[in-house]
């Protein structure tokens, strides 16, 4: 399969290269917070990650500021004040280190 659009009239048995090029990715833990994680694409790619060496691992959590940022907006948007918060320092953390090294 490539350059689809619409995975939902594809045959599984179809794919060739399945490529999830919006953000964030479903190995990471925003995942099941974003618009993206419908039960198609959530257990389409549960399907094939079963099938690689990463199966079971748990979700990746944010690297750097923008991720930790975006985590905590994620949050905060499903009412998880309190970890949106705690997220929101580690960001505020992380991009006060971000500019103290570029500077």
């Amino acid at each position: 399969m490539y350059n689809c659009i619409d995975l939902t009239t594809i045959n599984h048995k179809d794919i060739v290269l399945l490529h999830f090029a919006a953000n964030p990715k479903p190995w990471n833990i925003c995942w099941s917070l974003s618009p993206n994680c419908n039960e198609f694409n959530k257990n389409l790619y549960q399907y094939y990650e079963k099938q690689t060496p990463w199966s079971g691992l748990p979700p990746t959590l944010p690297r750097n500021y923008k991720e930790m940022e975006f985590y905590a907006k994620c949050l905060r948007k499903h009412k998880y004040y309190i970890k949106s918060f705690h997220w929101y320092l580690k960001y505020l953390l992380a991009k006060i280190k971000y500019l103290i090294k570029k500077y």
